[in-house]
Parts: C-alpha cells; structure tokens; sequence
C-alpha cells in the first residue's frame, strides 16, 4: 500500500489459514475429506455458513486456528443464483458485501403464505434477469403491497443475474483464490477501516466505572453476544432475540435492530 512492502505476519498468517480452510472445504484430495468427515460431520458447507459456525472445538490446534478467520471467511462468500429454490428470503446473501433488507412484516407474510426460497419470487426471466411476481401472485395481504414493491425496485437496482449452472455459493473477492489475493484484500480493507480508538475521556466520566467498561466492551466488540459466544463453542438459536431478523451482534442489538431503535 506504498509502504515499505514488508508483509503484516499477522494478515500473511491469517490468509494461509484461509487458503487452509478454503482447501479443506472445497479443494479435493486428503485433506478435504478429512475436513469434510471429521470436522464438517459430512453435513454440507450450506448447513455450517448459514450457522455462521465451523464445527466443534474439540480437534487439532489447526482446526482450532481456523476459528480466527473464519468471520472473514463467511463474510465473502454469496449465492450465485440459479433457479433460486435453495437460497433462503433475507437469509442468504445473493450480493457480495450487500445485504438485501425485507421489512419484517412482508417477510412475515412471505413465510404465511409459503415462499421461502427466491425461486417462488420469480415469475420468468429476460435474459439473464429475473422478473419478479406481483403482489397478487404471491398471494400476499394488501397492506404488504408497497413494501414489496419497494423491495422489488431495490432488486432491480442492484442488477441481479442469473449465473452458472446451479445455486452455488462462491468467493466473491477475486477469481482466483490464492494467499496473494486473500492477503492483498485483508490489507485494503484495514488500510480502509483502520481500528478506532477509546477516547480517553471516557474513563474520565462522571459515572458508575461499570458503565465506562460495559461500553468498553461493547466498543471493542467484546459483549457476550451470540456472534461471539459461538466462537467459544456455545450453542444456541443465533438469531436477535428481540426482532428474530438477523444474527445477533453487538452491532446489531444497540444500533441495528428496529426495537432498540423505538427504545
């Protein structure tokens, strides 16, 4: 990045662990069957990315290296779509690095009248573009209408395609996936979002000290929040307790979810 060009060991570690990984779970030979029948269970890779989790801890100290790039590793991935009928509504991602927002009372009414998959919003295709049904053929109530239509007119902006030959989930940040690619994005993506700082002043608050490390922790995304009770081998739903829409951070719960901002 115009510096003096000696390698973050840090970055270089972690994208050899992910070429590791990435090997392990879709490469060939030994070592994918080994990942796939000790570690994965034999389950397929769609079950452990849309657990956002890896696996059991118990295992080689390699195994358990993984687990510190395995939020990078998820975080770019995608769905190329296809027909649509295994990619889960506002559940999987069809963007790379966007995610497509359904209000929750449509995605309520999507699930009474039994679309869960893409394939039941798509009416035919232009080319390689999807056309998306209208509210009337998806059966939905009348007040669900503008949202839906809202939502459609997002579809169309982002420009989604049909690709490949069937539902698929692919690395989105290079064609190649190599220790040079991986490690050149870690790279621009710190030199893009450099780690901020407390702010001193804080500890200098007139308030109980309990306040000041709560809000400590949750700056340093340390809360006990599922996100980060699974990478100590916690089992649970994953999903926001509160609006059951999305998985459970800390960025989430104080800052994205609709019933923390009516509260």
């Amino acid at each position: 990045m115009g510096g003096w060009g000696l390698k973050h060991l840090l970055f270089f570690g972690n994208a050899l662990l992910y070429k590791s990984l990435y090997r392990g779970i879709f490469g060939d030979g030994p070592w994918r069957s080994l990942v796939r029948t000790k570690y994965l269970r034999d389950k397929p890779v769609e079950f452990w990315y849309r657990k956002w989790y890896l696996g059991t801890r118990n295992g080689l100290m390699i195994w358990n290296s993984f687990r510190k790039v395995h939020p990078y590793f998820m975080e770019n991935f995608c769905w190329t779509l296809y027909t649509g009928s295994y990619i889960f509504i506002a559940f999987d991602s069809i963007i790379s690095g966007r995610g497509i927002t359904f209000p929750l009372p449509l995605l309520h009414d999507l699930h009474r009248v039994g679309v869960f998959t893409w394939d039941k919003l798509i009416k035919g295709w232009s080319r390689a573009s999807p056309i998306w049904k209208e509210g009337e053929e998806l059966h939905l109530p009348r007040q669900s209408f503008p949202l839906w239509l809202r939502v459609k007119t997002s579809l169309d902006c982002l420009g989604i395609s049909r690709s490949g030959t069937r539902d698929n989930l692919v690395w989105t940040i290079h064609k190649l996936v190599s220790v040079k690619n991986i490690y050149a994005d870690m790279i621009s993506v710190a030199a893009k979002n450099p780690p901020p700082l407390f702010p001193l002043c804080y500890w200098k608050a007139q308030c109980p000290m309990k306040m000041i490390t709560f809000s400590w922790l949750l700056f340093r995304n340390k809360n006990l929040s599922w996100e980060n009770l699974q990478r100590k081998s916690w089992q649970g739903p994953s999903r926001c307790s509160m609006c059951r829409n999305a998985l459970e951070t800390n960025l989430h719960m104080f800052f994205q979810c609709p019933t923390s901002h009516t509260i």
